[in-house]
């Protein structure tokens, strides 16, 4: 598989359509798609876009592959290099933890040439929204 591609206007993988007609894509890092092919797109929200994905060698497992907003770094004054350092250590901190009630760290990518980040997690078999809303206040504490 060559290059990947996301059109934001349709919200399709791939799809040639998308850049004839001139629509917005988002070109996925040659990095993570040298070794991840990327599926569907999953969801959004204020911190980037989640797509999950496969690891090229083991066909096996899903991903879950986040791409981090750098408008988030426009919002909040810093400059992007700072604001993909400090992602960088968050994602460091999160690869250290290993507990049955955290969805694990499995792999990163940062290039501050490229203004990105990208973190890779195992993918849960549900959202966590589904869990939560059933929980009252005592019990959702476990999950934060």
């Amino acid at each position: 598989m060559g290059k990947q591609y996301f059109c934001e206007d349709c919200e399709k993988l791939n799809s040639k359509s998308c850049v004839k007609n001139g629509h917005t894509i988002l070109n996925f890092p040659s990095d993570i798609t040298k070794k991840y092919i990327i599926l569907r797109k999953i969801g959004a929200g204020g911190f980037g876009t989640v797509f999950s994905g496969i690891e090229k060698h083991d066909l096996k497992h899903l991903y879950c592959i986040k791409f981090f907003d750098n408008d988030k770094a426009d919002n909040s004054n810093m400059s992007i290099e700072e604001y993909l350092n400090g992602l960088k250590e968050e994602i460091l901190v999160m690869a250290g933890l290993n507990h049955e009630r955290i969805i694990r760290y499995h792999d990163s990518f940062f290039s501050l040439k490229e203004k990105y980040a990208a973190l890779i997690m195992e993918l849960a078999d549900y959202p966590l929204s589904s869990i939560i809303n059933f929980l009252t206040p005592d019990q959702a504490h476990f999950f934060i």
